[in-house]
C-alpha cells in the first residue's frame, strides 16, 4: 500500500505542483513584462503631455533666444525627468526635407546630463529623419502604425494626433537601438500660437531600467507563486493521507493479518464517517464476524461425523449472504440470476448493484472453493463495490481489484472477473474482462459478442492493466453473463454442451427469459451425468414498448399516437421527438428495403424527467448514419439528394447511436428531458 497508494499519490502531488509553478512563471513573465512596459511608458507619455500643455502657445524660437524663456524650460525638464524616472526628457525641430533638426532643449537624467549638456539649445545636427518624427512634425489626422527595419534598428510605431488636438491625442511611441542605447521613446507635438506644429517634445526610457524593475516584479510572483503551490501540495497530501492512504492501509493490514491468522481473530477495521471506505471496514467486519462465528459453531460440534459437510454449509451461508436475490425488476429493467454449485459452496458468484444511474453487473469465478473460496469472493465482492462508489471505469475497478488481491492473498488464489456498467438513460454499456468468458448482447433474435481484450485473471499480477470498451445498448435488449461451467457441462458421453449450442439457444430465446431457457436446455443436456464445475448466470434486459410494423411511411401514425400519448413526455419534447422518429422512418421505409414487404421494429421507453428514446430496428441494407456527421451550413437541398433527414435527426436528438447487430440495422435516438446526462 504504501509504495502503490501513498507514493503515487505524492509523486502525482509533485508532479502537479512543478506543472503548477512552470505555468505561472511563464504568466507571470508574460504579464510582468507588459505591465511594467505601459507603465513606464505611461509616464513618457504623460511627462511628454503636461510640457506640451504647459508650453502650447510658446514659438521654440523664443525658448533658445531667450535665456530667461530657456532656463525656466530646462528646470522644468530637470524636475519631470526626476518625478517621472526618465532619461532624456527635450525638444527638437526636425526639418523633413533637409534632414537638420535644431535642439530647441535637452535634458538627462544624473548619468546622461553630461550627453545633454553636449546639445545646448540652438544646436543644429544633419540626419535622416525618422518617420515617427516627420509624422508628428506634419501633424497627421489620424492615428496609423508601421513596423520598420531603419539605421535605428527595428522599430513599432504609432503616429501622433491631427493639430489643434495635441493634449488630448494619442502619441507616438517606437522602440530604437541607437547610439544612445536600447530606448523606448514617446513623441508629442508642440504646438504654436495659431495652432500649428511648431516642434516634437520626447521623453525616452533606458530599457534597461525597465528590464531591472521587470525582474523585481517577476521575482516576487514567483516568490509568492512558489510559497502558494507548495502550502497547497502541503495541505491536499494531508488531507488524502488522512482520507484515502490511511483508510486504505488500515483496511489491506486488515485483511492482511486475516488471511495469516489462522483462528480469523482480529481486531475489527475502525474507520470514521460515511464513505466508501468506511463501508468497506462495515462489510469486511461483518465477514469477519461471521467468519468467527463459523468457528465458534465448528468447534460445538466437533463430535459431528460430517464435520466437512457442515463447514460447507456455513461457508454457503457466507456466500449466499453476499450474493443479491436471483430477481430484480423495475420499470426500466429485468434482472435474472442463477448460481448452482457444483459443491455446497461454489467458486462462481454473480453481483449487481445501482451507482449513479447505472446498473453495475459482476459474474466471476473464484479458482478455490470451500471456505478460503467464501472468504476469497467475500473480499473480492467488498472490494469491487467500493472502488465503484469512487466513479472508477471498469477497467480501472479491475486493476484496483487486482492490485489488493496481489498484495493481500497469501493462499495464491484468483479469480476471473466480468464487470459491465449497463445504463438504458444513455444507450451504452461500458464494460472490461479479466480472463472471462465474454458475454452476449441479445436483441430481436440477434446475438453480438462483447469481446474486449480480456488480460489475466485477478490476483496473479499486480501491474496488470485492464481495458475498458464501450458499446450500444439498445432498448429492449438483454446482456447474457455466464461462467465456463456453462458451455463446460459434460453429458453421459462426456460431450461438451459447448458454445455453438449456448449460441443457438440465445438465438431462439427472448432475451429476459435467457437464463430459464439456457437451464433447462442444460438440464436435458446433463441428465445421467455429474456436474463438475459450478453454473451461474445472469442476465440485464433493458425494457421498452415495442411495435412491430410495415416498413411504409403511413405506418408512422402508430408511432406518432404513440409518443403523444405519452404522460412522462414533455409536450415540447414530443414535438421533437415525433420530428426526429418520423425523418429517420421513413428514411428507412424509402432506402432499407429494395421491395416492398418490409418490417421495422419500433422501441420506446421514457423517464420520470421527460428523457425520451426511439429506436428502430431494420434488416434492411447496412446503413450507418452517425458514420458521417452532416453540418447544416454544407447542406445544398437544390443539388443535393438525400440528406435531410439525417441532419434533422442529428441536430435535434441529444444522442444519436447505431449499431449493426448480425445484419440488424439499430439506431437509437435518446432526447434528454431536466437532467441531461454526459
Amino acid at each position: 500500500m504504501k509504495h502503490s497508494i501513498a507514493k503515487s499519490i505524492l509523486i502525482l502531488i509533485l508532479v502537479v505542483s512543478l506543472l503548477t509553478i512552470g505555468i505561472t512563471a511563464v504568466m507571470s513573465v508574460y504579464e510582468a513584462e507588459i505591465f511594467v512596459r505601459e507603465t513606464m511608458i505611461s509616464k513618457a507619455s504623460n511627462a511628454a503631455q503636461v510640457i506640451s500643455h504647459v508650453y502650447s502657445g510658446v514659438f521654440p524660437e523664443t525658448m533658445i533666444s531667450d535665456e530667461a524663456v530657456g532656463a525656466e524650460v530646462s528646470a522644468t525638464f530637470q524636475n519631470m525627468i526626476e518625478n517621472f524616472q526618465l532619461e532624456y526628457l527635450y525638444i527638437v525641430i526636425p526639418d523633413v526635407n533637409s534632414g537638420q533638426i535644431t535642439y530647441v532643449c535637452v535634458e538627462g537624467n544624473e548619468d546622461t546630463r553630461e550627453l545633454a549638456e553636449s546639445l545646448p539649445p540652438g544646436t543644429v545636427r544633419y540626419r535622416e529623419i525618422s518617420e515617427e518624427l516627420a509624422s508628428v512634425i506634419r501633424g497627421k489626422s489620424s492615428l496609423t502604425s508601421g513596423e520598420t527595419d531603419n539605421q535605428y534598428g527595428h522599430v513599432f510605431s504609432a503616429y501622433a494626433p491631427p493639430p489643434g488636438l495635441v493634449a488630448s491625442a494619442p502619441e507616438v511611441t517606437c522602440e530604437t537601438d541607437n547610439q544612445y542605447g536600447h530606448v523606448f521613446s514617446v513623441y508629442v507635438p508642440l504646438q504654436g500660437p495659431d495652432g500649428s506644429v511648431t516642434a516634437v517634445i520626447g521623453a525616452d526610457i533606458n530599457a534597461a531600467d525597465l528590464t531591472a524593475r521587470f525582474q523585481r516584479v517577476i521575482l516576487w510572483r514567483l516568490f509568492f507563486s512558489l510559497a502558494s503551490v507548495i502550502l497547497s501540495a502541503f495541505v491536499l497530501y494531508r488531507v488524502l493521507k488522512r482520507k484515502v492512504i490511511k483508510p486504505a492501509e488500515t483496511i489491506s493490514g486488515a485483511m492482511k493479518a486475516f488471511g495469516e491468522n489462522d483462528h480469523y481473530d482480529t481486531q475489527p477495521i475502525m474507520i470514521r464517517g460515511d464513505n466508501e471506505f468506511s463501508h468497506i471496514g462495515t462489510s469486511f467486519n461483518h465477514m469477519a464476524a461471521n467468519t468467527r462465528d463459523y468457528i465458534d459453531r465448528i468447534k460445538a460440534y466437533t463430535e459431528l461425523q460430517n464435520r466437512q459437510e457442515y463447514e460447507f454449509s456455513v461457508a454457503s451461508e457466507i456466500q449466499r449472504g453476499f450474493l443479491p436475490e436471483q430477481y430484480y425488476t423495475d420499470t426500466f429493467s429485468e434482472i435474472n440470476a442463477l448460481m448452482v454449485p457444483a459443491r455446497n459452496v461454489g467458486g462462481d458468484f454473480y453481483d449487481y448493484f445501482e451507482d449513479r444511474g447505472h446498473m453495475v453487473l459482476v459474474v466471476a469465478d473464484v479458482s478455490g472453493k470451500g471456505i478460503s473460496g467464501a472468504i476469497f469472493m467475500a473480499s473480492v465482492i467488498s472490494l469491487i463495490r467500493g472502488f465503484v462508489k469512487q466513479g472508477m471505469t471498469p477497467g480501472e475497478v479491475l486493476e484496483a481489484v487486482n492490485r489488493e488481491l496481489e498484495h493481500s492473498n497469501p493462499n495464491m488464489m484468483f479469480v476471473t472477473t466480468f464487470i459491465a456498467f449497463a445504463d438504458p438513460k444513455a444507450g451504452v454499456i461500458c464494460y472490461a474482462n479479466a480472463g472471462h468468458s465474454p458475454p452476449y448482447l441479445l436483441h430481436d433474435g440477434k446475438r453480438k459478442l462483447l469481446a474486449v481484450s480480456s488480460g489475466v485473471p485477478l490476483g496473479i499480477f499486480a501491474d496488470e492493466t485492464y481495458q475498458t470498451a464501450e458499446e450500444v445498448l439498445p432498448l429492449g435488449s438483454t446482456v447474457f453473463l455466464y461462467t465456463d461451467g456453462v458451455n463446460e457441462a459434460v453429458d453421459r458421453s462426456a460431450e461438451f454442451f459447448g458454445t455453438e449450442r449456448l449460441e443457438k439457444i440465445l438465438s431462439e430465446t427472448d432475451g429476459a427469459n435467457a437464463v430459464a431457457q439456457v437451464k433447462n436446455e442444460l438440464d436435458r443436456f446433463t441428465v445421467g451425468s455429474e456436474q463438475s464445475d459450478d453454473i451461474t448466470m445472469l442476465s440485464f434486459t433493458s425494457r421498452s414498448e415495442k411495435l412491430a410494423l410495415p416498413a411504409e411511411v403511413p405506418a408512422f401514425s402508430r408511432i406518432r399516437d404513440w409518443i403523444l400519448t405519452d404522460e412522462r413526455i414533455p409536450e415540447e419534447i414530443q414535438k421533437r421527438v415525433c420530428l426526429i422518429a418520423e425523418e429517420c422512418f421513413v428514411n428507412i421505409c424509402f432506402y432499407a428495403y429494395d421491395a416492398p414487404g418490409g418490417i421495422v421494429i419500433c422501441h420506446k421507453q421514457s423517464w420520470e424527467d421527460g428523457t425520451v428514446a426511439i429506436q428502430f430496428t431494420d434488416s434492411g441494407k447496412p446503413f450507418d448514419p452517425t458514420a458521417e456527421v452532416i453540418k447544416a451550413e454544407d447542406y445544398d437541398p437544390d443539388h443535393q439528394i438525400g440528406g435531410l433527414g439525417m441532419l434533422i435527426a442529428q441536430s435535434f436528438a441529444d444522442c444519436y447511436r447505431y449499431v449493426n447487430i448480425e445484419g440488424n440495422n439499430v439506431l437509437l435516438i435518446i432526447k434528454h428531458g431536466k437532467e441531461v446526462r454526459t
